[in-house]
C-alpha cells in the first residue's frame, strides 16, 4: 500500500479521478483508525453524535485542536470595521450594560455575553464550574432547566453593578461572545419555544403563542386561542418577528445580537461561532488558561437540529421571498458584523411573492 501511495505522490500532476478516489479512501480509513477505533484503554472514540464521557470529549477536542489565529483576527477585523461604519456605538466613557445575560467572573477575569440559542446552556455550565457551584462530575448531569431556572441567582451579572464597576471589568477582562447565523438562530428559537414544548415553556406560550394567534388568525374565543397557541406555524412566527421588530422589548431569544450584547460599545476580544462551537470554545478556554481545568460540555444538537440543511430548507420553504429579505434587513448588522453571507439559498428555496 505504501509503495503504491509513493508512486501516486511522485506522479501527482498526472493524477486522474480514479487516483483521487483512492487517496480519498485511504484518508478516510486512516481517519477511522485514529478516531473511531477504540483506544488502548478500550474507551470508545467519536462514533455517532457527541460522546457523553468527559474524558473522551477532552481527547477529541485535543485532537481537533487546530486553531488558526489569523481566522480569529479576521473575524475581529470584520466586526470592528463594521462597527466603525454602523454608527451604533455610544459616546460615553462608561459602559451601561442593561442585559441580564452579560456575565462576568472575577477570579479568571472573564466577561461573557450569553446569546440565547447559541449554546448558552453549555457556557452557563462552564460558569457554574468556575464559580465552584458544581463540580466536574455534577455539571454533565445538569438539566438545562436547572442551569437557567434553579440556579439563576448564582451568576454574577454586570447589570447588578454600577457603571463604574462595569467599566472596570469590561476594560480589563477578556470579553467574548458567541454568534450564529440569524436565520438558523430564529429557527432554533421557534422549534424550542413553540414545537418542543414542556411545562417550562407554558409561560412563553401563554404570552407569545396567544399573541401570535390573535394577530394572524380570526379567533376570538379565549379557550380556542389557548388551544391554538400550542400550534403556532413557522410562517406566523416569522411574520410576528417582522411586525414587532421595531419594539424595544423584543424577546431575547430572537433579538438581534448586536442590540442584545452592545457589540459596538463593548469591543470583544474573541468572536466565537456556533458553527465552530467545539473549536472556538476550546480556543477561549486555552486563551484564558483554563483548558486544563475545564472541559467544554458536549452539546446535544438533536434538541432542535436547526442547523441541519434539510430542516432549514423544510421550514424556510414556507416563507415568502419578501419576508426572507425583511428578516435579513432586521438582522443585517448581525450578518455584516459577524461575517455571514446574504441568504441566497433561502431566497432560492422560498415561496415566490
Amino acid at each position: 500500500m505504501s509503495s503504491y501511495l509513493l508512486k501516486l505522490v511522485t506522479r501527482w500532476p498526472k493524477l486522474n479521478y480514479y487516483h483521487f478516489l483512492v487517496l480519498q479512501g485511504v484518508a478516510l480509513l486512516l481517519w477511522i483508525g485514529i478516531y473511531l477505533v477504540p483506544d488502548e484503554t478500550g474507551s470508545e472514540q467519536m462514533r455517532s453524535g457527541v460522546p457523553n464521557n468527559p474524558e473522551v470529549i477532552a481527547e477529541a477536542l485535543r485532537k481537533y485542536e487546530v486553531f488558526d489565529k489569523d481566522n480569529y483576527k479576521q473575524r475581529l477585523d470584520v466586526y470592528k470595521r463594521g462597527c466603525k461604519y454602523s454608527n451604533t456605538s455610544s459616546e460615553s466613557n462608561l459602559y451601561n450594560i442593561t442585559y441580564r445575560g452579560f456575565l462576568y467572573e472575577d477570579k479568571y477575569q472573564l466577561a461573557y455575553c450569553s446569546t440565547p440559542k447559541v449554546a448558552t446552556t453549555n457556557w452557563h455550565k462552564v460558569w457554574l464550574l468556575l464559580l465552584g457551584v458544581v463540580n466536574s462530575t455534577q455539571v454533565y448531569g445538569l438539566h438545562h432547566h436547572d442551569v437557567h431556572k434553579h440556579m439563576v441567582d448564582q451568576y454574577p451579572r454586570l447589570i447588578n453593578l454600577n457603571r463604574t464597576e462595569q467599566t472596570k471589568r469590561l476594560t480589563k477582562y477578556m470579553k467574548f461572545i458567541f454568534v450564529r447565523n440569524p436565520f438558523r438562530r430564529l429557527l432554533s428559537a421557534f422549534r424550542n419555544k413553540f414545537e418542543f414544548t414542556d411545562e417550562w415553556n407554558q409561560e412563553f406560550l401563554d404570552k407569545y403563542g396567544r399573541e401570535i394567534i390573535m394577530r394572524y388568525r380570526n379567533v376570538t374565543d379565549r379557550r380556542r386561542i389557548a388551544e391554538l397557541s400550542k400550534h403556532v406555524q413557522f410562517k406566523e412566527f416569522i411574520q410576528y418577528v417582522i411586525d414587532t421588530s421595531v419594539h424595544s422589548n423584543t424577546d431575547e431569544h430572537w433579538k438581534p445580537i448586536y442590540q442584545l450584547c452592545s457589540v459596538c460599545d463593548v469591543m470583544y476580544d474573541v468572536i466565537g461561532k456556533f458553527e465552530h462551537l467545539a473549536e472556538d470554545s476550546q480556543y477561549i478556554l486555552r486563551r484564558a488558561g483554563l483548558h486544563n481545568k475545564v472541559t467544554f460540555p458536549a452539546i446535544d444538537t438533536h434538541v432542535t437540529n436547526s442547523s441541519d440543511l434539510d430542516v432549514v430548507r423544510r421550514y424556510y420553504s414556507t416563507i415568502s421571498r419578501e419576508n426572507i429579505h425583511k428578516i435579513y434587513e432586521i438582522y443585517e448588522l448581525d450578518f455584516k458584523l459577524f461575517g455571514y453571507p446574504y441568504p441566497g439559498d433561502l431566497i432560492q428555496w422560498s415561496l415566490s411573492g
